[in-house]
């Protein structure tokens, strides 16, 4: 669901930015969670395609996490 993407990708960001504790700074890593972000954000691209009609309010929030 989009909530769900936009959780990964913000976890993903924090991962990036080194804030999460007991992962110190690794390439490898920052590179692959780069990709994974790549993917993810493609996932909710598709995902606000597929909102049309929609009349959940959590969708709104999501759309505005996204934005």
């Amino acid at each position: 669901t989009l909530p769900e993407l936009l959780a990964a990708l913000a976890l993903l960001d924090r991962l990036r930015a080194g804030h999460i504790p007991g992962l110190g700074a690794d390439p490898e890593r920052t590179a692959e969670a780069t990709a994974v972000a790549e993917l993810l954000t493609a996932a909710a691209v598709r995902q606000v395609d597929g909102l049309t009609g929609a009349e959940d309010p959590a969708d709104a929030h999501a759309l505005l996490e996204l934005a």
